[in-house]
C-alpha cells in the first residue's frame, strides 16, 4: 500500500503525472489488510478486551466468562459471514471505477477473513470446553484425595 501510495506521490509531484489506480489498489489493501490482521489477532488471542470483569473472577470462573466471550465473538462474526456473502452476489459484477475490477474481489476479502475467524474461534471455543473440563476433573481428583487422607 505505501509503494503504490509512493508510486502516485512522486508520479504527481515530481512528474506532474496523475495516475487514478493507486487511490482504488491502496483502498483494497487497507480493506485486506484489517480484515485479515483482524484474523491474525484472533489467532494470537490479541484483540482488545476490557478485562475489569475477568480481573475479579477467580481462576474458577475466568474460563466460563471466556467461553460467553467466544461464543458472542462467534455469533458475530457468523453474521458478517452469512450476511457478506448476499452482499457479494448483489454488487460482485460491478466495477469498480478506475481499474474496474468486480466489487466481488473486496468484499470477498471481508468474507474469507470472516470464514477464517469463525473457524478459528470454533476451536478456541472446544479448547475453553476442554479446560472447563480438565479444571473439574482436578478438582474432583482433589476433593477424593483430601477426602482419603482423612
Amino acid at each position: 500500500m505505501f509503494s503504490v501510495l509512493l508510486l502516485q506521490l512522486i508520479g504527481r509531484n515530481l512528474f506532474d503525472i496523475l495516475l487514478e489506480w493507486p487511490e482504488e489498489m491502496a483502498l483494497m489493501t487497507m480493506i485486506w489488510l484489517t480484515f485479515f490482521g483482524a484474523y491474525q489477532c484472533t489467532v494470537e488471542n490479541t484483540h482488545l478486551k476490557v478485562s475489569f470483569l475477568e480481573d475479579r473472577l477467580s481462576d474458577k470462573n475466568k474460563p466460563y466468562l471466556e467461553l460467553f466471550s467466544k461464543v458472542a465473538m462467534l455469533t458475530l462474526v457468523l453474521l458478517v459471514t452469512f450476511n457478506t456473502y448476499p452482499l457479494i452476489s448483489i454488487v460482485g459484477d460491478i466495477g469498480t471505477p478506475v481499474m474496474a475490477v468486480p466489487m466481488w474481489v473486496p468484499y470477498s476479502f471481508i468474507w474469507v477473513s470472516a470464514t477464517l475467524m469463525s473457524m478459528e474461534i470454533i476451536c478456541q471455543i472446544i479448547d475453553t470446553v476442554k479446560k472447563i473440563a480438565t479444571f473439574k476433573t482436578s478438582n474432583e481428583q482433589e476433593v477424593e484425595t483430601v477426602g482419603e487422607v482423612r
